[in-house]
Order: C-alpha cells, then sequence, then structure tokens
C-alpha cells in the first residue's frame, strides 16, 4: 500500500512539472511571438550617405527616416533619437535601409585615409550622373573598367546613332544620388517629375577625355558597357538605324 501511495505522489509530481514545463515553453513562445510583432521607431538611412557626410545634411536632404522596425531586429546603438547624431559625419558608406547605429558616426578626423579617391598619375577623376537605364546596377563597382556610348544625332549624320567614345574607362567610385521632384504651385510633386535614385559614376580620364565627356554630356545621351578588352569596336564607331538588322 505504501508502494503504490508513493508511486502515485510520483505520478502526481511528475505530473505537475510536466504541466509547469508546458507552461513555460508556451510562455516563452508567446514572448518570442509578441517580441516579433512589437516594434519600436529607430532612425533608417533611405539613401546611400557617403563617409564625411554629416548626419546633419543627410537629414536636411531628407536621406533620414524614423521607421518601425521589430524589436528582434533592431540593431544595438540603433536610436530615434537624432541628437544623437549631432556634430557627427559618417565614418563609412551607409546604404539605404540601414539602420543608423552610433558607432558608425564620428568626427572628420575619424573618417579613414581609405575613403579618399586614389586618381591614378596623369588622370582626373570625372563624375557623370546616370539614370537607371544608362548604367549597369549591381556589376559597377569601384575598379570595373568599362566602355562609354553615346547616343544622339551628329554633325556629320541626319538621322540618330550611337557611337563609342571611350573604352575601358576606370570607375574610381560609384553611389546614389537622388534628384529632387519639381514642385508646381501648389507645393505638391508635379506628376512627370522624376524623383528616382540616379547613379554617380566617377571616373578616371584624362584631362582632354574630361573635356570630351563633359561635351557630349550636352550633344547626346551617355551610358555604360561592359565591353571585353578584345572588343573589335572603335572609338567613333557609328551603329546607325540601318545596322540594327544587319546579318539577319
Amino acid at each position: 500500500m505504501d508502494r503504490r501511495r508513493i508511486l502515485l505522489v510520483v505520478a502526481v509530481i511528475v505530473a505537475a512539472l510536466g504541466a509547469g514545463l508546458v507552461f513555460v515553453y508556451a510562455q516563452d513562445a508567446e514572448d518570442r511571438a509578441a517580441e516579433q510583432f512589437t516594434t519600436r521607431n529607430v532612425l533608417v538611412a533611405t539613401q546611400l550617405i557617403a563617409p564625411g557626410e554629416s548626419a546633419s545634411d543627410a537629414a536636411n536632404a531628407n536621406k533620414l527616416l524614423s521607421k518601425p522596425i521589430s524589436t528582434d531586429e533592431i540593431l544595438t546603438g540603433a536610436t530615434n533619437d537624432g541628437t544623437a547624431f549631432t556634430d557627427t559625419v559618417a565614418l563609412t558608406t551607409i546604404y539605404p535601409g540601414e539602420q543608423l547605429i552610433a558607432e558608425k558616426f564620428g568626427s572628420v578626423d575619424e573618417v579613414t585615409a581609405t575613403t579618399r579617391l586614389t586618381v591614378p598619375k596623369g588622370m582626373t577623376a570625372t563624375a557623370i550622373t546616370l539614370d537607371d537605364t544608362s548604367r549597369i546596377s549591381g556589376f559597377t563597382p569601384a575598379g570595373t573598367r568599362v566602355g562609354v556610348f553615346i547616343s544622339g544625332t551628329f554633325e556629320d549624320s541626319t538621322e540618330p546613332e550611337v557611337r563609342v567614345l571611350f573604352k575601358q574607362v576606370l570607375i574610381l567610385a560609384n553611389g546614389l544620388v537622388t534628384v529632387a521632384p519639381q514642385l508646381g504651385p501648389d507645393g505638391q510633386p508635379l506628376p512627370s517629375a522624376d524623383s528616382a535614385a540616379l547613379s554617380q559614376y566617377v571616373l578616371a580620364l584624362t584631362a582632354r577625355d574630361a573635356a570630351k565627356l563633359k561635351l557630349a554630356q550636352d550633344l547626346g545621351d551617355i551610358s555604360l558597357v561592359l565591353l571585353p578588352p578584345d572588343t573589335q569596336l572603335k572609338i567613333g564607331d557609328p551603329v546607325s538605324p540601318g545596322d540594327i538588322f544587319e546579318g539577319n
């Protein structure tokens, strides 16, 4: 009889422990689920912030946004308090969608020397801004060599053409810029206004080629293309409407 009572007591204790463990697990799961759906506002970059760019300039350019983020995805040091970045500059590139954390901002003196452009001897650093259809998105990091095309109607032709302007031009840096939309009388963006992000490329060119590029931008549309080093295309080679279907 005593043995049965002992077994019964043990069974009751085991059952109680099991129920307690189930309750703890269920409570923990509920807490995890609640944390997943609980959000807190933190500052997030909406556009690329370059090293050396001040937080105040980024804020004035509407590059910062207070955005609700799930609490289990908030980075250590992320904050919604803009005063935490007062009188600081970005120490590294801050990409769109990235949360702002204090350790990525500091004084101008802290900006690493590696962020400075290294321009090859005898070259100039020439910037060009391109729209989404004229760039090779995601495939042109710094160090890439690209060809430069120009399209338009030129002095020695009566029909539109595409010509090779440069071959194997070195990209020194690139990043995103945003064109502010044109506003109407009511202060609202015009329907036709383009506020999409553009890409700015810094190219290594000789002074004369940099002048050519500047003039070319006034004469036609510029686009980048990845060309093999042994391409048979020559500078100035025209492709006109009559060539589109050649060989077919």
